[in-house]
This record gives C-alpha cells, sequence and structure tokens, in this order.
C-alpha cells in the first residue's frame, strides 16, 4: 500500500503507467489504494494513459464508507464486495450458546479452557497488548491446552496473531474486531484452529468468558464452504462519493474482493502454498481488469470509455437471490456482469470538455456543455439524463504530452 508520506512512490508509479503505455498493453490494473486526487500526478499519468487507449481498473481503497480513491472519471473505480461461498467455522461455549464466523481450518478444536488474552500476559507486559495477542506477549502457562479471545485492530497481523497462540501452546484462536466502521471479519492464514468474529459476535463472547472466569470453556467445529447471498459490498470497501469532487460519483462498480483465491508467494503470511483466500478492492480491481480485457478482446476498437460504459451499463443491481444489493443492509452499488458486457445498451465516447476552470478533460460516458450524452459521470442509469457537464474545482493547466504507443510488427 503506498502513502503519501513517500513521495518518491509517486514517481515510481508515474513511471510504470507511462512504461505500461510505451509497452503497448490493453488494460492496466491499479491496485493501490490512498491516492487519486483529481489533477494530481497520478491520475494525469491515468489520463495519459487513457487518451492513449488504456484501460485502468483501480481499486477504490479499504477505508470503509464516506471515502473513495482515483475519483478521475478517466478510470474505473472498484468497490469489493462477497461472492456466492463463504468459509466458516462455529464457536461453541460452555454454556450451550454458539456464533458462526469465518473460519478455514480443517481441524476442529475440541472443548477447552477459554481465556481472555487480556488475562493471560507475560510478566511486565500490559493487558492491553496482551489482548491483541501482539509477539511475546501470551504467557504458555496460562495458555497452554487453551482456546485464546485475541482483539483485533486496524493495522494489526491476524496471521501472527495465530502463530503467537501456537508458540505458547493455545490450541484455538477466537479472533476478534474493535468496534469500527470497517468490522468485517474474512479469511486468513490461521496456524491454529480460529473463528474471526464481529465485534457484534463477540460481545457475548468476552461477557461469558468473564463471567465464567477460570470455568469458561469452548470448542471449535471445523470449517465448512457454504452457499450464501452475495454479493454484498463489504465494510472495510470504500464507498464514495468522493470528498471533494462531488460531480463524480464514486465508486463505478464492484466485484468480489473478499475471500478471493488468489495466487501468493509461497510460505508466505498469506499462505503456506501458492494460493491462498485474499480480501480487498485490491483483489477485486483485477476482476474488472481481466473483464476488460476479454471485451477488448471482443471489441479491438472500443475505447476505454467504451469499455467502462458496457461494464457498467450492463451490471446488475440485484443479488443471486433476486433482492437489491446491500451494503450492511442498505441498498448499494451495481456488481460487474460478465455475461451480457459484450451487447450493452447506450454507450459512449469519451469527449475532451473545456470547463469554467479552463482544463480539458476527457469525461468518459460524460456531456460537454451545450451537448446531451446518455450518462453523466459516475451515474449508475442511463434512462432519462440529459446534462450540461460537471465543471472542475479549480486545477492548474498543466502541459501534457500524450503517450505514444509504440508500433506492433
Amino acid at each position: 500500500m503506498a502513502s503519501d508520506d513517500l513521495p518518491g512512490a509517486y514517481v515510481d508509479m508515474v513511471a510504470a503507467l507511462n512504461q505500461a503505455v510505451a509497452d503497448g498493453v490493453d488494460v492496466i490494473n491499479f491496485s493501490i489504494g490512498g491516492y487519486g486526487v483529481l489533477g494530481g500526478t497520478l491520475e494525469l499519468a491515468m489520463l495519459n494513459a487513457a487518451k492513449a487507449g488504456v484501460f485502468i481498473s483501480a481499486a477504490a481503497g479499504n477505508e470503509g464508507p464516506d471515502s473513495v480513491s482515483h475519483l478521475a472519471p478517466w478510470g474505473t473505480t472498484v468497490a469489493a464486495s462477497t461472492h456466492d461461498t463463504g468459509y466458516r467455522t462455529t464457536l461453541t461455549l460452555g454454556n450451550g450458546t454458539s456464533r458462526t464466523g469465518v473460519g478455514v481450518v480443517a481441524s476442529a478444536a475440541p472443548s477447552a479452557p477459554l481465556v481472555d488474552a487480556a488475562r493471560a500476559a507475560r510478566s511486565g507486559v500490559a493487558a492491553d497488548d496482551a489482548e491483541r495477542c501482539l509477539p511475546g506477549t501470551p504467557d504458555p502457562e496460562k495458555v497452554t491446552g487453551a482456546i485464546v479471545l485475541c482483539e483485533h485492530i486496524f493495522g494489526d497481523s491476524r496471521e501472527g496473531k495465530a502463530d503467537q497462540v501456537e508458540e505458547a501452546d493455545g490450541v484455538g484462536m477466537v479472533l476478534h474486531n474493535v468496534a469500527a466502521p470497517v468490522d468485517t471479519a474474512f479469511a486468513f492464514r490461521q496456524a491454529v484452529p480460529t473463528v474471526y468474529l464481529t465485534s457484534g459476535q463477540a460481545e457475548a463472547v468476552k461477557a461469558y468468558a468473564a463471567r465464567a472466569g477460570s470455568r469458561a470453556t469452548a470448542k471449535l467445529s471445523a470449517a465448512r464452504a457454504v452457499s450464501q447471498r452475495a454479493p454484498e459490498v463489504v465494510r472495510f470497501s470504500s464507498g464514495g462519493p468522493g470528498p471533494l469532487h462531488g460531480g463524480v460519483l464514486k465508486p463505478d462498480i464492484t466485484a468480489p474482493g473478499l475471500d478471493t483465491i488468489a495466487g501468493t508467494a509461497r510460505d508466505s503470511e498469506f499462505a503456506k502454498g501458492a494460493q491462498g483466500l485474499m480480501s480487498g478492492t485490491s483483489s477485486s480491481a483485477p476482476q474488472v481488469a481481466g473483464l476488460a480485457l476479454v471485451l477488448r478482446g471482443l471489441h479491438p476498437d472500443w475505447s476505454p470509455a467504451e469499455v467502462k460504459s458496457a461494464l457498467m451499463t450492463t451490471a446488475t443491481t440485484t443479488d443471486n437471490k433476486g433482492r437489491p444489493i446491500r451494503r450492511s443492509g442498505a441498498e448499494a452499488t451495481k456488481r460487474v456482469g460478465r455475461h451480457s458486457a459484450d451487447v450493452p445498451g447506450p454507450g459512449c465516447r469519451a469527449r475532451s470538455c473545456r470547463t469554467s476552470h479552463a482544463v480539458r478533460v476527457w469525461w468518459p460516458c460524460a456531456c460537454c456543455p451545450g451537448r446531451d450524452w446518455p450518462l453523466r459521470p459516475g451515474a449508475n442509469s442511463v434512462k432519462g439524463w440529459k446534462g450540461r457537464g460537471v465543471p472542475l474545482p479549480p486545477i492548474p493547466e498543466i502541459p501534457m504530452v500524450p503517450p505514444v504507443r509504440p508500433e506492433v510488427r
């Protein structure tokens, strides 16, 4: 993940974009969030790529609602959603109640003492650090043979917590989030049988552990795959709208980005083998990039804006149960459709428009002032809309030389 605190990263990313265009690529997948100020260096590099005919699929970011990266309309910004297969493990407490969360370990953990990590710290370790199962914090004398309740906050290593429990001779872990706007449980590599619960699910578990004390017990089932209602936009996915440019609605579309099977480095923190379960908009953007490649193969004369238009105007607004796509129970955005995008409805080419701030920009599926076009920037419907263009905030005039795609011999 790149950061605004690393200005050198901009240089590298812009150079990579320019080189990709010079190499003659048709599609760029940009699985890097945290950037995307309209008129910024990176977005202008993407503008040049779009003008050279390159489709760009960019990750919306993982900062939750009311945030989004990559606001420029010449790129396609992708949110993350679930798919129709989930991975579940059930935790059964000694009082007979149970909670089902996310888990991928095939083996079960039989009934064992349930220990809150905050009460199982090594000597001299702060309870707050122990509660998060940070490296070196669990006391083996208190954890051996137990299922350990560990807290997760954003930025912690989930895999590392399971490793700590294993090193302290624990037999299982109950991982739970601290209440946050990105309170999402998802699959990850687990060294011991583990269930991952949201903060809401974990409240009763923590209360039981505190009430029962040394008498608290629990067991974990083996993980199982289940069919589930999908897609649903996940809570961690940036959902927009853009905070600075209200005329451009982002993200444009969503694709599977929770517990997706992906290639990984062997013996990494994500997987022991060559494949693992990955989550984030960095996992959903490549799926749109792949669909764009298919469309470019079927329609080599289509512009990036036409590919984007085809994807957006053929996307579905309903899930596999025929009901509106949700985000935390509320209707959300469109999900990319892979079957009908090659025969879309009304589409458009991008036009270069001069705004009231004297900046020439390419609006995919937009309209220049005084012209009627079928789709305004970021809109999800082509029906019944005629507009006059959306002026940008003040952006300095920056001379740009469009990259030249090499001739293929």
